[in-house]
């Protein structure tokens, strides 16, 4: 398939996400999280979405913009939830915006479980994790843009 490597160079930094260590002159970071296509596994480095979307934001801004992705194949809100809870919080300071890659591996659980399915999950056990977790310093119900910024890349 065009854009894939057989041997893809995949770095992870010193926090286990895929991008480049945070510089202290990164003026804007944004961080992905979800299934495998967030974390572009059979991509080069270089050419993943997240690596895209650093360099067309920094130029677009004219600054230096951190983009990186934490994700795993298969994976579903319910584990989005569970990434947010434990890596969030810790670098929510550091973040100015986070991207969440959820949807098909959620239709595949439901299809597989049929009745058994409960679509109101999040509204249930996790619902603290995402209010109250977020809330204070990297809120998910707030877009927040940097200086000038425009979201068509």
């Amino acid at each position: 398939m065009p854009g894939l490597s057989l041997v893809p160079r995949y770095r992870t930094n010193s926090l286990g996400v895929r991008g480049r260590e945070f510089a202290r002159d990164d003026s804007y970071r944004v961080l992905a999280i979800g299934c495998s296509a967030t974390i572009s596994l059979y991509v080069d480095q270089d050419k993943t979405w997240t690596g895209l979307l650093e360099r067309c934001l920094g130029e677009r801004l004219g600054q230096r913009v951190w983009a990186g992705c934490v994700g795993r194949r298969e994976v579903n809100t319910r584990d989005v939830v569970t990434m947010m809870r434990y890596f969030v919080p810790q670098h929510r300071a550091a973040l100015g915006a986070l991207i969440f890659l959820v949807g098909v591996n959620d239709l595949a659980l439901m299809l597989s479980k049929g009745a058994a399915y409960d679509p109101e999950f999040l509204n249930k056990q996790h619902l603290s994790v995402v209010s109250g977790g977020l809330s204070a310093g990297c809120p998910i119900d707030t877009v927040r843009r940097p200086p000038g910024a425009s979201w068509r890349l």
